[in-house]
């Protein structure tokens, strides 16, 4: 009899802590939910930085498929740029239009708040529109935040380089690596 009470006692005693107690499902809510909070802002900075990486690809391959349309047509061709995206004149030119989220993305030329300017390539890929354009992401009150800045500068020859935003100056990181 007595050894039956024993097991009985040890049989209570196992039931008794299976599963998982109110306090601990807490514990693992607050940190689930602490981690989640810290890791909101970064990921919606990261999709807003996309939006402008999206856009800079944009804008770029507006501007080379004019250049390459103008040479191939023997005709002019203009990138019709706008804070909201870009186009072609004539039709051909640009074969995709495009507009960008302007909550997001601003486009805007040389020094941040100037609009861009349509850019025309002549038969031989030379314009005469030579520019900076700019194109950086926007802070949830609308403000440029120059220092996520991509560019790209259009010379006469119709030379198109890229870079990103260093103190105002449009420096392509890829040379930085021929430097002592």
């Amino acid at each position: 009899m007595r050894h039956l009470v024993v097991v009985n006692l040890l049989l209570n005693k196992s039931n008794q802590e299976k599963g998982v107690t109110l306090l601990e499902v807490v514990l693992v809510s607050v940190i689930v939910g602490i981690m989640a909070a810290m890791s909101v802002p970064n990921l919606l900075e990261e999709q807003r930085q996309q939006k402008v990486n999206e856009a800079f690809g944009k804008v770029r391959g507006a501007l080379v498929e004019a250049q390459t349309n103008a040479n191939r047509q023997s005709t002019d061709c203009t990138v019709e740029l706008t804070k909201s995206g870009a186009s072609g004149n004539p039709a051909g030119c640009v074969l995709e239009p495009f507009s960008v989220d302007t909550d997001i993305v601003s486009i805007t030329k040389t020094d941040f708040s100037t609009t861009p300017t349509n850019i025309t390539f002549s038969f031989t890929g030379t314009t005469g529109n030579a520019d900076t354009l700019w194109i950086a992401r926007k802070d949830f009150g609308g403000n440029v935040i120059e220092s996520s800045a991509k560019c790209i500068v259009i010379s006469t020859l119709g030379m198109i380089r890229t870079g990103i935003n260093e103190g105002g100056n449009c420096v392509n990181v890829e040379n930085k690596r021929y430097t002592p």
